[in-house]
């Protein structure tokens, strides 16, 4: 399975979702890698002890073989290909793409795409071949005006259909009117509440995505009740990384 996170804008928690995601499916025993196409600079070095060199950017150079500069993080069960620097978008064209991602899905259940709020050719890609993208909001006003001219961007160029996106509010303070969320013109599938002292890397947003693993994936059984085996791909991957 494919699933790509997008946002309009910065800083409205789309990483944080695509952590809590793998997160929470790698727990139910789901063989699940994150690839970083944000393009932000440093975004998964500075949250993970990654190797820099080992990224989208040298991935895109074997697109067959993309599996190998998958990473995983320390104390997590999910790989990671880390992005590489702004210039990288550029060599992510949608043959490399597609081939870097049916590479990934050979080897991953699920297969999570973090995109940029900047259209790239990469990114489009990703998110036509996905099952589902995600694209995070919060409630305030511009993040729900932009993203719905992002979304009328991408389904006026027939990129993707439109029944394929699905709403995430993020930092939904009590009382906080979603007014907005209904100009996106897709289903709400996520509503997280403001969670103080956030960051991508904890685990405060895992109650609100379990959901939609269910969804995803509705035979795989929730944590507590199994623990990791010692066999199987992402245990190789541990000696990779």
């Amino acid at each position: 399975m494919l699933i790509t996170t997008m946002s309009a804008v910065g800083g409205v928690g789309k990483t944080s979702l695509t952590l809590a995601l793998a997160e929470e499916a790698s727990r139910r025993g789901i063989s699940t890698c994150v690839v970083d196409m944000d393009f932000s600079p440093g975004t998964m070095h500075a949250l993970f002890d990654l190797d820099r060199y080992r990224s989208i950017t040298d991935a895109a150079g074997n697109p067959e073989k993309a599996v190998e500069y998958v990473q995983v993080p320390a104390g997590k069960t999910y790989g990671v290909l880390s992005g590489g620097l702004p210039h990288a978008a550029d060599v992510m064209t949608k043959p490399i793409t597609e081939t870097m991602l049916q590479t990934l899905l050979q080897n991953f259940q699920l297969v999570i795409v973090d995109t940029s709020s900047q259209p790239t050719e990469g990114s489009l890609t990703a998110v036509q071949k996905s099952n589902t993208t995600l694209f995070v909001i919060t409630p305030e006003r511009y993040t729900g005006i932009r993203g719905a001219i992002l979304l009328d961007y991408i389904k006026s160029y027939g990129i993707v259909n439109s029944n394929r996106f699905e709403v995430v509010i993020n930092n939904c303070r009590p009382g906080k009117k979603q007014k907005y969320v209904d100009i996106m013109k897709a289903p709400v599938s996520v509503v997280v509440p403001y969670l103080k002292n956030h960051s991508p890397d904890k685990r405060t947003m895992l109650p609100y995505v379990s959901g939609v693993v269910d969804a995803w994936f509705p035979n795989t059984m929730k944590p507590g009740s199994w623990s990791f085996g010692k066999s199987g791909f992402l245990s190789r991957l541990k000696f990779w990384a």
